[in-house]
């Protein structure tokens, strides 16, 4: 091994070993926290323990652990088995499971230590006796577990140490610091923004005093103030961007880790791939890659062991012996990233995954009549659904794309997929380069305050009472021309005694939209305050498993004001008694808005603006270019023309200007979305026609719906 390559080999183990540290101590502390009883006993703390071993195990397979991915196999087994029911879980198999893991402490020890190595003979012993305590339960009637026993536990489970990482380099210019360090300085850093909210909210106390008693002190003290919440404000920008520039690291060395596994996974399954990657120099946070680590691996896996044939089967196909999967990062001009990942594989088999779906209680048949592709694509991100029937050690369980899904959603990104039978699939993820502050909506619901992140909300309105009508076994309400959409109390879904009936003595209420992917749902709320920048913190581990909450964060004078998880907000939402069912329950609209046409030949920033309309209620039909597009539009009806300028055959200008000067299709709208933002280049779209034009540098998704908007 050459120098390049063990340094390169020394920084994954670095990396294995802080990841591995922190899977087994969740695992150790889950398992801790279990009680006797099925399945449906631990729910949420089983997904949890049965979603670590499994990453665990991704981790390690991909640094060729081979015993410590075959340790965790084992116990991921069982914790799945517990989880549907098919065998109880007792004390007596707890106890058996906390001393399993110590040989998987054992086992990721000897990673770096190496001193005491442990035989195959004694992890298939181990996994036997583990095996044969869970389907082979003593029954011990009503078993007990003292606090002694439990002490004794704590004691025997303590977290993995994890190594020092830190090295001293020769060269004075550089200093090598863990990136653990880093990360705790800059979210120090971050708190000051907390200081500048406390800032602002005394500066505002003190306006309102002063325009009750208008005297030259107060109004020195407010001068003072607001010149020195600017000073604060600036120094903590400039901070936390510079720190956050230190912790961006490049694609390149991932890029060479996700080669590496390829080549294993291909090989153990007797497959030929082809695995190509673009944009090795692109930075992102190495907080954001770390995270990012496990739904790559898993897409990966995906991509082999579902999408890409066997040699022979490929050239029946008239394929190429060998598959091909292409991994592409490209940098957007909003400080985001697009990562695509694409085979060239047999495609998403769409009907084994409704079946699975149904067969999971996910959706009814009748529901699954009415998916659309793209929605059943989207069905393969839900716990327990799989395209497989035959499980085996890295696919088939249904788990690993719900863990990607989830993963991507905590980075604050968006993955999309689309797929072709005997085409291929491609994931589009859509992130964040650095990890930001966030925005969010104060909201009040009875007595308690929360924090609503403003992405997911789409509109705030004040209606009457009896705009909002009964539907089913519940309430929707109708916005403008739109769709009906399901209407609940936010203190019903988050369990909040309520401060008021809601409308006995007021005849208007507050309502808040709150949207993510398909799914929409209007909001009735106490209060709705203003927006507020902030950190999401964590909630601890007395917290962790509280329903629909993801974090804390400060406000005002150090308020501590809990931060709302949108996705189980939603998805609780559409499970509730109170939500209205069938396609208003689920967001979908009963008829589309209208039909747009998107042209753009590049295809990231095609996926992007397709899932920006359709998520905004359109039907959206796209073109990769202008000759496409006009072809498209000379044979189909289009409410709207989306397009770019720059692309090749025939530019945005052609395309403008051939639709405007046709008869039968001068009427219909055409929105120029392009980088070029000088006068002259407006001037020539409104020469070719263009009823709107928008330029991508300040481009924001609320812009262009609310373009499209005006001319549907």
């Amino acid at each position: 091994m050459n120098k390049e390559n063990e340094s390169f080999y020394r920084e994954l183990l670095d990396d294995f070993v802080i990841e591995s540290a922190e899977h087994f101590d969740s695992i150790v502390q889950g398992v801790h926290d279990l009680v006797p009883g099925n399945g449906d006993s631990n729910p949420t703390l089983l997904e949890t323990l049965f979603r670590n071993t499994h990453s665990l195990k991704g981790a390690a397979r991909a640094m060729n652990f081979k015993q410590i991915e075959k340790a965790c196999s084992a116990l991921e087994n069982i914790f799945g088995k517990i989880r549907s029911n098919e065998i109880p879980l007792t004390n007596t198999l707890i106890k058996e499971i906390q001393n399993y893991t110590k040989l998987i402490k054992e086992l990721v020890g000897n990673v770096t230590s190496k001193e005491n190595p442990v035989s195959d003979s004694r992890i298939v012993r181990e996994i036997r006796n583990l095996e044969n305590t869970a389907l082979n339960p003593a029954t011990t009637g009503t078993e007990q577990v003292t606090q002694q026993k439990k002490s004794k536990t704590d004691k025997e489970t303590e977290p993995l140490e994890t190594p020092n990482t830190q090295n001293s380099g020769s060269d004075s210019a550089y200093v090598r610091i863990p990136t653990e360090h880093l990360a705790m300085i800059l979210q120090q850093s971050e708190n000051f923004i907390a200081i500048k909210n406390t800032l602002g909210h005394y500066k505002k106390e003190i306006d309102e005093i002063y325009r009750k008693y208008p005297e030259i002190n107060i109004y020195e003290l407010l001068r003072d103030i607001s010149s020195f919440e600017n000073i604060v404000s600036r120094m903590t920008v400039e901070l936390t961007n510079s720190i956050r520039e230190t912790l961006l690291s490049r694609f390149g060395n991932f890029f060479r880790l996700l080669e590496r596994m390829v080549k294993e996974i291909a090989e153990e399954h007797g497959k030929e791939v082809d695995f190509k990657t673009e944009g090795s120099g692109i930075e992102i946070d190495r907080r954001i890659l770390e995270e990012l680590k496990d739904p790559m691996i898993h897409i990966m896996r995906n991509c082999i062991d579902h999408g890409i044939e066997e040699s022979a089967s490929r050239l029946s196909k008239g394929k190429p012996a060998k598959g091909t999967i292409t991994l592409k990062v490209e940098k957007l001009t909003n400080r985001n990233l697009v990562i695509v990942i694409e085979d060239d594989g047999s495609g998403i088999d769409r009907e084994k995954v409704k079946n699975s779906a149904i067969k999971n209680g996910l959706l009814t048949e009748q529901e699954a009549k009415d998916l659309s592709g793209h929605q059943i694509d989207d069905l393969i991100f839900a716990s327990g659904v799989t395209s497989k029937k035959f499980v085996t050690d890295i696919s088939g369980r249904g788990l690993g794309m719900s863990i990607v899904a989830d993963k991507i959603a905590r980075l604050d990104g968006v993955i999309l997929t689309e797929s072709e039978k005997n085409s291929g699939t491609r994931f589009t993820i859509t992130l964040p380069q650095t990890i930001a502050t966030f925005k969010g909506i104060l909201v009040k619901c009875g007595k308690q305050q929360l924090m609503i992140p403003s992405k997911f909300v789409t509109g705030a309105k004040r209606v009457k009472k009896s705009d909002i009508a009964s539907l089913g076994n519940g309430y929707a309400i109708r916005v403008g021309k739109g769709p009906s959409i399901g209407i609940v109390k936010l203190c019903d879904i988050m369990s909040i005694p309520q401060a008021n009936q809601y409308g006995k003595t007021e005849q208007s209420l507050n309502i808040l939209f709150i949207s993510r992917k398909e799914s929409t749902f209007a909001y009735i709320v106490d209060e709705i305050f203003q927006e507020y920048e902030g950190i999401i913190q964590g909630t601890g581990q007395q917290l962790q498993y509280t329903k629909n909450i993801e974090g804390v964060t400060l406000i005002k004078n150090g308020v501590v004001v809990p931060v709302v998880n949108v996705k189980e907000l939603l998805q609780n939402t559409k499970n509730a008694p109170t939500s209205i069912k069938g396609n208003v329950a689920s967001g979908q609209e009963s008829q589309t808005s209208g039909k747009v046409l998107i042209a753009e030949d590049s295809i990231t920033i095609r996926s992007m603006l397709r899932n920006i309309v359709e998520n905004a209620g359109y039907e959206v039909i796209t073109a990769v270019d202008g000759r496409d597009a006009y072809n498209k539009v000379k044979s189909e009806q289009f409410d709207v023309v989306v397009s770019d300028i720059e692309m090749p055959n025939m530019n945005g200008f052609e395309l403008t200007r051939n639709i405007k000067e046709n008869p039968a299709t001068e009427e219909i709208p055409v929105i120029l979305v392009t980088a070029l933002e000088s006068q002259s280049d407006m001037k020539k779209g409104m020469d070719a026609g263009a009823d709107a034009y928008i330029v991508k540098s300040s481009f924001e998704k609320s812009n262009l719906v609310e373009t499209i908007k005006r001319f549907i």
